[in-house]
């Protein structure tokens, strides 16, 4: 098979970071923003000294092969902190970048931090994981986590 990069490119997502936390309610905290609801529960993004405290876990619950559901990841960009979202792609072009495909049943660790994007999954079956945030410690009062 010949590599279309024009083709590929049009089938990834944006490169970006996980910025967003669930909230048990929405309280005024220094550096929370951009709050939305979603099935109930409040998300809002974090500060940097919130996420650098973060890790992710993705539960792959489909085959997420290297050619349509992977991560590319932008390996140590989560120590340079928080990147402006339109300066991600220039961002994480400073770094080596590694697709990691995944097999059903497989788990995922990433600083939340950390510059990714994501190959668009079959289109018959769609990219499915569970997302789960770790956090050391407790967000600033008076915010707590959603569990």
């Amino acid at each position: 098979a010949v590599f279309d990069a024009e083709r590929e490119e049009a089938r990834i997502l944006p490169w970006r970071q996980d910025r967003e936390v669930a909230l048990a309610t929405r309280e005024e905290a220094e550096g929370f923003g951009n709050w939305s609801s979603r099935a109930g529960i409040w998300h809002a993004e974090a500060p940097e000294s919130v996420l650098e405290r973060m890790l992710v876990a993705r539960v792959i619950l489909s085959d997420a092969p290297p050619e349509g559901g992977a991560l590319e990841l932008a390996l140590g960009s989560h120590r340079a902190g928080l990147s402006p979202s339109h300066d991600a792609s220039e961002a994480a072009a400073g770094y080596p970048v590694e697709r990691r495909a995944a097999r059903r049943g497989d788990v995922l660790l990433t600083r939340m931090l950390l510059i990714h994007r994501t190959l668009d999954g079959d289109a018959d079956r769609g990219r499915r994981w569970v997302r789960v945030d770790y956090a050391e410690g407790d967000p600033p009062a008076p915010l707590s986590w959603a569990m």
